[in-house]
């Protein structure tokens, strides 16, 4: 599934994922993202994830579609802080 239409691999560019994340930094009505990027770059990742593992279990089915992850580790470094302080406000509330 490319990406874009000159594009006939899944395998990612830096420059293509930049001008991607830039993109979807703003919803579509213009306004930034509440959480940032981080609900957009982590199911991506996940797909990623999926993907490599399924080509390792299943190599004729999935390994073609199989390719790194464009999304760097740091673009989701302080997603487990931001996921504590959500879950300790939901702890306040219930309490």
């Amino acid at each position: 599934m490319p990406l874009t239409r000159k594009q006939q691999q899944v395998r990612d560019r830096q420059e293509l994922y930049d001008q991607w994340r830039e993109a979807i930094r703003l919803r579509e009505d213009g306004r930034p993202r509440a959480d940032g990027v981080t609900g957009v770059l982590l199911p991506v990742r996940a797909s990623y994830m999926d993907i490599q593992s399924w080509a390792s279990e299943e190599p004729q089915r999935w390994a073609r579609w199989a390719a790194p992850c464009p999304i760097p580790p740091a673009d989701l470094r302080r997603f487990g802080a931001r996921r504590r302080r959500i879950n300790e406000r939901t702890a306040d509330r219930v309490r």
